[in-house]
């Protein structure tokens, strides 16, 4: 119906379980639908006043399950709540974890807003390969055609999972302990200098991880064995980052992100490192949402982090 013009009798509401990916996608849907298709996207904000209006001018709406429960739980004096026409709720199997009851409490208002009105609302769920899918899928009110369920081996590009145990218990010892496999599963996997992204807890391991990496491209006789371009290229990019150790480590070829960084500066670096310059982008976890880079090779540096918010918020 966008396509046909006939935007202004639909209303479809994104909710991205995270602000980082509904940044992602207003980038990438403004693009797609906004210049192409001439539709309307507006990511809300947070603010009510604010959001009421974006609501009401918007024909694509993302928003965050926080931000969307606000705005919907008035839906009977709001009407541009009752024209919404599709519903999608992305990554709902993060149901289980902190952000799960909101998801839940959203999802269901918008089926019981679906049954109080005439015009019904399509309710579109996406998420991984599930064991309970079914359950998920009569929640949602999704018939046995409406429901698909995909087995990890029908995954367009095949996926190889390894996993190397480390059996030392101080943590700090064991994160450093990970260094050496890690450089080496870069070599084995990424010889000719295919992309490979490394994920590790902390700001703090992030800038060790590039260092130890880099050390051991060093002592292999290689010190710019992760640099796909000339230094003299990289130089202006390198001038615009104020962090040294991003500095540094992008020198070599070896990207890093963490959340101290700046906006501009995080995207710099992701940018000089989806353009090939950098073969090795390391990053913090939390910072996985956001990422839209692609590569050969993803290695997960340890699958243990602090939690302030106790483990219900993992």
């Amino acid at each position: 119906k966008l396509a046909k013009k006939e935007a202004d009798a639909v209303r479809c509401v994104y909710m991205a379980p995270t602000p980082e990916l509904a940044r992602e996608r207003l980038q990438d849907w403004s693009a797609r639908l906004g210049d192409k298709l001439g539709a309307r996207v507006v990511s809300l904000t947070g603010e009510t006043a604010v959001d009421l209006k974006l609501l009401e001018k918007g024909q694509v709406v993302i928003a965050t399950p926080q931000q969307w429960d606000v705005i919907s739980r008035r839906w009977k004096q709001r009407k541009n709540v009752q024209n919404v026409s599709l519903f999608i709720a992305d990554e709902l199997h993060l149901i289980g974890g902190a952000v799960g009851p909101i998801m839940e409490v959203v999802t269901s208002r918008m089926r019981y807003i679906s049954s109080q009105l005439e015009k019904p609302i399509r309710i579109v769920g996406l998420c991984t390969s599930l064991a309970n899918a079914r359950d998920l899928g009569e929640w949602i009110g999704a018939t046995s055609h409406g429901l698909f369920n995909f087995a990890p081996a029908v995954r367009p590009v095949p996926l190889d999972i390894r996993v190397t145990g480390i059996d030392i218990v101080n943590f700090e010892a064991r994160m450093q302990a990970m260094a050496r496999p890690v450089y080496s599963a870069i070599c084995q996997h990424a010889p000719s200098g295919e992309p490979s992204i490394v994920f590790v807890p902390t700001r703090k391991h992030a800038k060790l991880a590039s260092l130890d990496l880099l050390t051991f491209a060093a002592a292999d006789g290689k010190p710019k064995k992760f640099l796909a371009c000339d230094p003299e290229d990289l130089a202006p990019h390198i001038d615009k980052i104020s962090d040294p150790a991003v500095r540094h480590a992008l020198g070599f070829g070896v990207a890093l992100l963490h959340e101290s960084m700046d906006s501009d500066e995080r995207e710099l670096v992701e940018r000089v490192f989806t353009s090939g310059a950098a073969t090795v982008l390391v990053v913090t976890a939390p910072l996985a949402w956001g990422l839209t880079a692609s590569c050969k090779l993803s290695v997960i540096m340890g699958t243990q982090y602090y939690d302030a918010g106790g483990a219900a918020s993992a």
